[in-house]
């Protein structure tokens, strides 16, 4: 994947994660992720504190939308 591909499918994850937060009105959800690519764009975007990601015993993610998430997901849709 070319970086700015990357920066789009990264950015694309992180708007599918705050419109699910927008629909069920909670903060986390269970994924499971199953790509390398998934697991590297999930894991760039909780270094970037857009999110937390925590590994369950199953083997599924627990997702947690954070505020700097949501502020940049605002902030680029003003854009």
């Amino acid at each position: 994947m070319k970086a700015g591909k990357t920066q789009e499918y990264r950015f694309g994850l992180l708007k599918e994660i705050y419109s699910r937060h927008i629909q069920n009105g909670g903060n986390s959800e269970t994924v499971e992720i199953s790509m390398r690519t998934e697991r590297l764009a999930y894991r760039y975007l909780a270094k970037r504190g857009f999110i937390s990601c925590a590994e369950r015993k199953d083997g599924l993610f627990k997702v947690f939308l954070l505020p700097e998430g949501i502020n940049y997901i605002k902030n680029a849709e003003k854009d």
